[in-house]
């Protein structure tokens, strides 16, 4: 079960990570949010992007199911 104002951190494959990092670091500079929305533990929810990783000790050009963390902020229902 999921809680609003939990972190969370999520696997996400090649291109979504690449997509969502790219966003969450140019929203950063601007002073803005990253929001998406994902299914985590069988719920929709809605949450902010906290911050990534990548499993190597350098940035990888092609990740490979890397992760991020996340905040939900909304639970949908079903």
């Amino acid at each position: 079960m999921v809680k609003v104002n939990e972190l969370y951190e999520i696997e996400v494959f090649p291109s979504d990570w690449h997509d969502i990092v790219s966003q969450y670091n140019s929203n950063r500079k601007a002073g803005r949010d990253t929001v998406i929305e994902r299914n985590i533990a069988g719920q929709s929810v809605q949450c902010i992007v906290a911050g990534y990783t990548w499993r190597e000790s350098k940035k990888p050009n092609a990740p490979q199911k890397q992760k991020i963390t996340v905040q939900i902020t909304d639970i949908k229902e079903a």
